[in-house]
C-alpha cells in the first residue's frame, strides 16, 4: 500500500527510528535523530515513494533540524 511503502522509505534513512503515515489526515510522524537526517531527506523519501509532497510543520518556532520527533504534511502532487 502507499502507507507502507512512504513509512518504509522513510524509515530506511539512517537515523530514523520510526515513522507512522495517516493518509486520511494526510499526515506523517517522524521520529528521528536530528542530526543523522536532513529535513530534505525525508522529503525527498516521501515523495519517491509515495507521489506526495511533505510540508513541515512545527509546534512553535523551535528549529526542527533540533527535534526529534517530526510532523509532515502531506499534499497529493
Amino acid at each position: 500500500s502507499c502507507v507502507k511503502r512512504i513509512e518504509d522509505s522513510l524509515t530506511s534513512l539512517p537515523g530514523v527510528q520510526s515513522a507512522t503515515v495517516n493518509l486520511a489526515s494526510k499526515k506523517a510522524t517522524v521520529r528521528r535523530d536530528p542530526g543523522m537526517v536532513a529535513d530534505s531527506e525525508l522529503s525527498r523519501a516521501v515523495e519517491e515513494a509515495g507521489g506526495y509532497k511533505a510540508r513541515f510543520s512545527a509546534p512553535d518556532d523551535t528549529s526542527l533540524a533540533s527535534q526529534k520527533s517530526t510532523d509532515l504534511t502531506l499534499k497529493l502532487k
